[in-house]
């Protein structure tokens, strides 16, 4: 059977400390149990492979925008094939007449 570090702390306790002390480490032992029983389960998990799959879809969909910004700007606005010239000097191109606006 696993111990929790708040079983093995009551367990081994010898020492006494300050309340002021005490208090602060009782706090980050009770969320330290906490998350031991929520995540100990395979639901728990479960969510954390998910939160992490989420997390590794972020961050990649992060890279993609960085490197399409990165090659929009390498090629520029006149090498788009959407585009024909500067966007700012579009206005004194004439419009095509074969085309429908």
């Amino acid at each position: 059977m696993t111990m929790t570090s708040v079983d093995f702390e009551r367990m081994k306790r010898s020492e006494t400390s300050d309340p002021v002390t005490e208090k602060i480490f009782l706090t980050g032992k009770a969320w330290e149990f906490l998350t031991h029983k929520v995540f100990e389960g395979e639901a728990g998990s479960a969510f954390l492979m998910a939160a992490g799959g989420v997390a590794i879809a972020v961050l990649c969909s992060r890279e993609r925008r960085a490197a399409t910004l990165a090659r929009s700007l390498q090629l520029g606005p006149a090498c788009s094939a959407r585009t024909f010239g500067h966007p700012r000097y579009r206005q004194y191109i004439p419009p095509n007449p074969l085309l429908r606006h």
